[in-house]
């Protein structure tokens, strides 16, 4: 038995010798040998290159004239900028489906991105905010109280004065619509009486006092 153990690893040292005997260091003007290539090396095209097909030699393509990518149209301003006709809306366009399980999410995306300046309460007093020059603004003031819903959207989308644009921080735009309708809430959570300078419909104002009162 240990004849052939003795005779199977040395036919295992004659291979591992043999296999050897291929990586002498010489430098080969060759492509290397790719065992599984798994569309690694495949012919592409990369910006900014040549390319011999198209007539003006480069491989990006010019945009199509009068054309939008798929989902890039945006057509309603009201949802998706807060104005319509050149005005702030005063309500939640159609699209958004207010209710108290928007404005939760509203309460989340508020803490999340807004309250390390504004405060979870809403009245500016953050301990970031204590060390800006520029105190945020409080939401518990009647300019805040008759600010219009497309207004506030406007601002997290392109920020104000020395806030910053949070476009960025809250991508979706439904989320952007669920923080103002979380505002509102923390404005009657200070006054009940907040109410009687929001501009909303009767239906809006409804909804988000029954989330204020929880």
């Amino acid at each position: 038995m240990f004849r052939r153990v003795k005779i199977f690893n040395g036919i295992c040292l004659l291979f591992i010798l043999f296999g050897l005997s291929f990586c002498r260091g010489y430098i080969s003007k060759k492509p290397p040998i790719h065992l599984n290539p798994n569309m690694d090396s495949q012919p592409k095209y990369k910006p900014f290159g040549s390319s011999s097909f198209f007539k003006n030699g480069m491989m990006m393509r010019p945009i199509v004239e009068e054309t939008m990518a798929r989902g890039m149209l945006k057509s309603d301003t009201a949802f998706y900028n807060g104005i319509k006709d050149g005005s702030f809306i005063v309500d939640y366009p159609p699209l958004v489906n207010l209710s108290k399980k928007s404005i939760k999410r509203g309460q989340y995306m508020f803490n999340r991105a807004c309250s390390h300046c504004h405060g979870f309460s809403g009245d500016g007093n953050s301990i970031v905010a204590k060390s800006l020059p520029v105190k945020p603004r409080t939401f518990h003031s009647n300019m805040s109280y008759e600010r219009r819903v497309g207004d506030f959207y406007n601002i997290i989308v392109n920020g104000t004065g020395t806030m910053a644009a949070h476009a960025c921080q809250v991508k979706s735009e439904i989320d952007r619509w669920n923080i103002v309708s979380y505002i509102r809430v923390l404005q009657l959570s200070k006054n009940k009486e907040a109410s009687k300078y929001f501009l909303e419909s009767k239906k809006s104002q409804e909804i988000i006092t029954s989330f204020s009162g929880e």
